[in-house]
């Protein structure tokens, strides 16, 4: 038995990590609750896998084991927009996000894993992560028509692994989630922009100059987090089957009109 105050020495990735929690309440009385037992969850090889691989670039995961509201997030612009944004509130007075744990998943695959690790605490958690399209284009190589010197490159659709991941994150909704979804993506959905690269950089340049864009991803995360009766924003939508996700896409899509270069 190890006893800490430190997120460093949990490792949900072993067998025999079971998790007690121990803490102070109002009156000073001390009480110790059992947040997570392996046996329990029922973790995959994949799970695991998943679990050991964040844990690798990401060891503050663990910290949602240590108390406060836990938000698990999909990627890096999410985690730095919401940290960015606490931080900003808490120098202007406003406590709302103190006890606030941002876990980046970095992935979808791994926020349903979070998710059933999650669901064993057996309070209230939330979840914000992309739909992703139902289908993408990928280039294919043309044997035929290529060339020593030249290859051809066919466009063909086909169906999109990361959509196919919202199920596996409808499988471990429970009664504790509240999950969020940024229709296609959080730059598409909040800032109208398509961005390949650098998006946390572009994300932060965007709050710190733009107060609309500040106010909306503001919106964002007090109407994930439900804080004063908050609403979500145009491009969010709180779902419980994978029916809905593909509604809202649909209908995101047809009022999309892409022009060509002048």
């Amino acid at each position: 038995m190890i006893t800490t105050h430190s997120p460093s020495f949990i490792d949900l990735s072993k067998d025999h990590t079971t998790i007690i929690r121990a803490e102070k309440d109002a009156r000073n009385n001390i009480g110790a609750t059992t947040l997570y037992r392996p046996d329990q969850a029922q973790l995959d090889s994949d799970d695991k896998e998943n679990l050991k691989l964040i844990n690798l670039f990401d060891s503050h995961i663990s910290e949602a084991f240590f108390g406060g509201q836990v938000l698990v997030v999909e990627g890096d612009t999410e985690y730095t927009a919401f940290n960015y944004i606490k931080s900003r509130e808490a120098s202007a007075g406003n406590n709302d996000y103190h006890s606030l744990n941002v876990i980046r998943a970095r992935g979808k695959v791994t926020v349903a894993s979070m998710m059933k690790v999650l669901n064993h605490f057996k309070s209230k958690y939330y979840v914000l992560h992309d739909t992703d399209r139902q289908t993408v284009q990928s280039r294919v190589k043309d044997k035929s028509a290529s060339t020593n010197d030249q290859v051809v490159y066919r466009l063909t659709t086909i169906a999109n692994p990361a959509w196919t991941n919202n199920g596996k994150i409808e499988a471990q909704m429970s009664g504790f989630s509240r999950v969020v979804a940024s229709v296609v993506n959080f730059e598409e959905a909040y800032f109208s922009e398509v961005i390949d690269s650098d998006k946390p950089e572009n994300c932060i340049n965007r709050l710190k100059s733009d107060p609309d864009s500040y106010a909306v991803v503001k919106q964002l995360l007090d109407g994930v987090l439900e804080i004063n009766g908050a609403q979500l924003p145009c491009g969010a939508i709180n779902w419980s089957n994978v029916q809905e996700l593909d509604a809202a896409v649909k209908s995101w899509d047809s009022k999309v009109t892409v022009l060509p270069e002048a």
